[in-house]
């Protein structure tokens, strides 16, 4: 799997952030078109559909019994809203990535790797 363009490899969120905080100023004092995106990815492992996600591992090169595994492992689930007890009826979970487990977080990574496929920049 290619490491993303964002990843320092070897470097601490906090040496990001301090080249971060010292690159902006610089490159506006030094005139250049300078733009800052922040993306919030706290509800992400709700929106990934498990489609996108399979397909996905199969271009990374994950194939045969892993991606059955897969498919396996995210399908099967159910969701349902509770509020003040009262209960909408269960709906099949199609893009959920389960939290609190060991996979989640390595098939988000998977999911986002190309996040920056098609942009021209420099990236942290």
């Amino acid at each position: 799997m290619r490491q993303p363009a964002w990843l320092h490899q070897g470097k601490s969120c906090l040496t990001s952030l301090v080249a971060f905080y010292d690159g902006v100023p610089a490159s506006v004092g030094k005139g250049k078109a300078t733009q800052v995106v922040c993306l919030n990815f706290c509800k992400a492992f709700d929106t990934v559909p498990h489609n996108t996600l399979l397909s996905e591992s199969w271009r990374e090169g994950i194939i045969g019994w892993t991606i059955e595994w897969r498919r396996n492992w995210l399908g099967g689930r159910s969701q349902r809203v509770v509020i003040n007890g009262s209960m909408c009826k269960w709906t099949p979970a199609t893009s959920v990535v389960p939290q609190r487990s060991m996979m989640g977080p390595v098939l988000f990574t998977i999911f986002i790797n190309d996040i920056d496929s098609e942009i021209e920049c420099s990236l942290r």
